[in-house]
This record gives structure tokens, C-alpha cells and sequence, in this order.
């Protein structure tokens, strides 16, 4: 957002906001993608307390 602030001033006519929101969206699927899932126990631990 920094950079879409201050650095380039409303790339294609889009507002920081939107830049930030896409940039972390694709970010949040990408590493979840890339790392590994946690063991079955400490999911289903989690899972237990709210069940």
C-alpha cells in the first residue's frame, strides 16, 4: 500500500486499497499452497474444543 501511496500514484486508476487487498489475497493462497499442513493431532485437538 506504501508503494501504491507514495511511490506510484494510482496505478491504472486503482486505489491503494485494492492494490494492498489483491497483493495480500494472492500472497495468502500462494504460501498456503506452499506449506505443509499440520499433523492430524493438532487439528483435531482444535477441532474437538469447538465441537
Amino acid at each position: 500500500m506504501l508503494l501504491t501511496s507514495f511511490v506510484w500514484k494510482n496505478p491504472l486508476g486503482v486505489t491503494p486499497l485494492l492494490w494492498s487487498l489483491t497483493v495480500n489475497c494472492v500472497l495468502l493462497i500462494g504460501i498456503s499452497l506452499i506449506t505443509a499442513k499440520p499433523p492430524k493431532e493438532v487439528t483435531d485437538k482444535f477441532f474437538e474444543a469447538v465441537q
